[in-house]
């Protein structure tokens, strides 16, 4: 669908579509307001979609459960709404490369699991992210003008595998780290970090994480 260039507002009449995907549709520059009367949509592909904007309506998508806009769009921001997707559980927004910032409401995504933002030109990511208590996969591969992580990063109990490949500004991990019990994988390749925390070695809950330990030592020559 590289020529479709827009779709109907008709396309709020089919309120049992489950499934909308529209990859690929390279002159496709928004969505009509009426998508947010699909309230039994659950995934959303819009990969390689030269969006200009999401409407707001997006978060009416009550169901939604996964949304992928990763390739070479156009936006530049996201709609405060996108946080009441609240059973959203997989977001990628990689090589989104006008976009800037994530919303704060982004923390209210609570079913939130996997989030996808590699290669994005973001500089820092907002506080509220320490809310997602479900999130498990985070990469931030490829974000080089991300320099640290936010308070209350720690917050991400159930957080397993960190990605910061690439983000060749990174400088430090926060002294908390070594409290997230359930992190067993820190990808760090190619970034300005030079010494791990001494801290993260004394910290208990670090020592029993044999997995994380290993995976880390080789940092700290």
């Amino acid at each position: 669908c590289s020529n479709l260039q827009e779709l109907p507002d008709s396309l709020g009449v089919m309120p049992r579509l489950e499934k909308l995907n529209l990859r690929y549709c390279q002159s496709l520059k928004t969505l009509p307001d009426s998508i947010g009367d699909k309230k039994r949509l659950s995934e959303l592909y819009l990969t390689n979609v030269a969006l200009v904007q999401l409407p707001s309506s997006i978060g009416s998508l009550v169901e939604l459960k996964g949304l992928w806009m990763f390739g070479y769009n156009k936006l530049k921001s996201l709609p405060d709404t996108l946080g009441h997707l609240m059973k959203l559980e997989k977001l990628d927004l990689s090589y989104c490369k006008s976009l800037k910032t994530l919303p704060p409401s982004v923390g209210s995504m609570k079913n939130l699991v996997e989030l996808y933002f590699n290669f994005v030109d973001i500089k820092e990511l907002p506080k509220s992210m320490g809310s997602l208590g479900f999130l498990q996969k985070l990469s931030l591969q490829g974000c080089n003008k991300l320099v640290v992580l936010p308070d209350g990063f720690d917050n991400l109990t159930n957080l397993e595998k960190l990605d910061l490949r690439g983000c060749s500004s990174f400088r430090k991990l926060p002294d908390s780290i070594g409290n997230m019990k359930s992190l067993t994988e820190i990808l760090l390749a190619h970034t300005s970090i030079e010494l791990l925390l001494d801290s993260l070695a004394s910290i208990r809950e670090a020592k029993r994480n044999t997995k994380l330990m290993n995976a880390l030592k080789y940092l700290k020559a």
